[in-house]
């Protein structure tokens, strides 16, 4: 099986390489995703990104794509946030000190890690 450097220049690798280390993942599942990403756009945004890179204008793209990636995960974690708040409850009313703050956080971490595996096995 051919390696990223076979197909890749060296910046390019060196990229793939240093965000494998810092994810814990391979430059195969790094690559996997990267391209999962890109066979995932449409025709036009595929063809549209090639035209961009090749006039030198894909950074600002870029950053709007991050900035639209990160407002979905964003989304998503209210959307359990709220969920689990439909589930538990809120928190007590009135003045919480650290140590009680911590506890519920605690229990509620613990608990939902319990009712993640009841879940799943039920």
């Amino acid at each position: 099986m051919a390696t990223i450097s076979a197909y890749a220049g060296d910046d390019l690798k060196r990229e793939v390489d240093r965000i494998a280390r810092e994810e814990g993942r391979s430059q195969a599942q790094v690559a996997t995703s990267a391209l999962e990403l890109y066979t995932s756009l449409s025709a036009a945004a595929r063809q549209t990104f090639l035209q961009l890179r090749a006039a030198g204008r894909v950074e600002a793209v870029l950053t709007e794509l991050g900035r639209v990636l990160l407002s979905a995960r964003w989304e998503l974690l209210s959307e359990q946030v709220d969920r689990e708040i439909e589930e538990r409850g809120s928190l007590p009313e009135g003045e919480l000190s650290e140590a009680e703050i911590a506890r519920i956080a605690v229990e509620m971490t613990s608990t939902s890690g319990r009712e993640q595996r009841r879940r799943a096995s039920g």
